[in-house]
């Protein structure tokens, strides 16, 4: 579960739930699940992903400087 190990795995699977929806919408749900553990850099780049959906580029920018600085700088730099 996302509250013991976030994983990118765990967010595709779960934004595979919600790919009927609007991309804001998935945002939406996306911001619901990493509540679960909010400073874990897998969370920062899951929010940015989904953010990028939904063409919220700032709060993206954002979720991706957070993960930079938390020492996740592959995967925030593949996006």
């Amino acid at each position: 579960s996302w509250q013991h190990q976030p994983h990118a795995e765990t967010y595709a699977a779960y934004a595979d739930l919600f790919k009927d929806v609007t991309p804001e919408k998935r945002l939406a749900k996306i911001k619901e699940l990493v509540k679960h553990n909010p400073g874990d850099p897998a969370s920062a780049i899951a929010v940015a992903k989904a953010a990028i959906d939904a063409r919220q580029y700032d709060l993206a920018r954002s979720q991706l400087l957070a993960a930079i600085d938390r020492r996740e700088t592959v995967a925030a730099c593949q996006l």
